[in-house]
């Protein structure tokens, strides 16, 4: 039998009920969620879809939010995006005229319930057309998260063109670069860094400047359409 394109699995609910729940956590897979903050509508917007497994069925859906939150609150708006900050990958990525902003900088100041992400992910810029003020935000921006455990650097990401599928999920992969350019590119963004954040002390500032690895990844995207039905 060709499963290639299985669409349904009708017995799904005849397996042992400890198995099934099994399947709805391990379907809680890591993943990359991409927001966007509006100032002028003081409000935090997601690229990437909801959890498909908070739309199966009550059970999966019971078991889904013993691991995912709704999060972004503003002083204004409801959080509405479901997120685990644990497992999830909050993106950032550089999509305003100004790059990295005065509002991604103090991203944190606005949205309310952030303490917990523990890995974040925003653009390389490419020295030709970065801002003079984008080091030294984006520094101040991955500072104000207390409890990072790593810190992804994007590369390869096309600043002038969004992404308009709303069913591909974004995945990170090794970068195809030689390592050797990588590891440069990360010394250079460790320097900018340094002199934007204008620390005196090299070897301090190379302790304090992100107290959790700095890693490059580069960007791809998944057709999120094809889903089995269970039955």
């Amino acid at each position: 039998m060709d499963t290639s394109r299985l669409d349904r699995f009708t017995l799904f609910f005849n397996l042992p009920a400890e198995i099934r729940l099994q399947i709805w956590q391990e379907a809680c897979h890591e993943r990359v969620v991409e927001v966007l903050y509006r100032p002028e509508e003081d409000k935090v917007i997601a690229t990437t879809d909801q959890p498909a497994v908070l739309q199966v069925n009550r059970e999966s859906r019971y078991e889904a939010l013993k691991i995912y939150r709704k999060a972004f609150t503003t002083a204004t708006r409801d959080a509405q995006i479901y997120f685990c900050p644990w497992r999830d990958t909050l993106y950032m990525p550089r999509h305003r005229d100004m790059g990295y902003d005065d509002a991604a900088r103090d991203f944190r100041n606005y949205v309310l319930d952030t303490d917990d992400i523990s890995s974040l992910a925003i653009d390389h810029v490419r020295p030709d057309i970065i801002r003079p003020w984008e080091p030294y935000n984006k520094f101040w921006l991955i500072q104000s998260f207390p409890n990072l455990r790593e810190v992804v650097l994007v590369v390869g990401a096309d600043p002038e063109t969004r992404r308009n599928d709303t069913h591909a999920e974004i995945q990170f992969i090794d970068p195809v670069e030689h390592p050797d350019s990588v590891l440069r590119l990360l010394d250079d963004v460790k320097e900018s860094f340094i002199h934007d954040a204008e620390f005196e002390d090299f070897g301090r500032q190379e302790r304090e400047l992100i107290n959790c690895p700095l890693i490059a990844k580069a960007k791809i995207t998944r057709d999120n359409t094809h889903m089995i039905t269970c039955l």
